[in-house]
């Protein structure tokens, strides 16, 4: 499946979304605990503030997390066209929160390591 159709159907899928929905939930609270002094802290803050009221019906940030390249490749990898869910179980909640840490803090102007952001390659 090409790479951008197989992000667009770990994107759609319910229970993707769901743990995505969690995770921003649980980088919130991350994002609440931090250091005032943050880069971007006060972005980073109001984002925390809508995620904790999150409209589960949507798909939220799955879109931008099943874009992350980690989450990505990892689909990728798993996917099996007998089997729609191999490829969101690949991805495990490691990589959904730490593709929701890298969002957040590309967002909120948050550059701990100063890198730019890396899209997937889709030759």
């Amino acid at each position: 499946m090409p790479a951008l159709s197989l992000m667009h159907s770990l994107a759609a899928h319910k229970g993707f979304q769901t743990r995505v929905h969690m995770g921003c939930a649980n980088v919130a609270r991350e994002v609440f605990a931090e250091d005032p002094a943050t880069d971007g802290h006060w972005l980073r803050e109001s984002l925390a503030l809508v995620v904790y009221n999150p409209d589960l019906a949507s798909a939220g940030y799955a879109p931008a997390v099943a874009a992350d390249p980690a989450v990505a490749a990892a689909a990728e990898a798993a996917y099996d066209p007998a089997n729609p869910d191999a490829a969101p179980n690949a991805v495990t909640d490691e990589l959904v929160l730490a593709a929701v840490r890298r969002l957040w803090n590309w967002a909120c102007g948050h550059r701990p390591q100063q890198q730019p952001a890396q899209g997937l390659s889709v030759d």
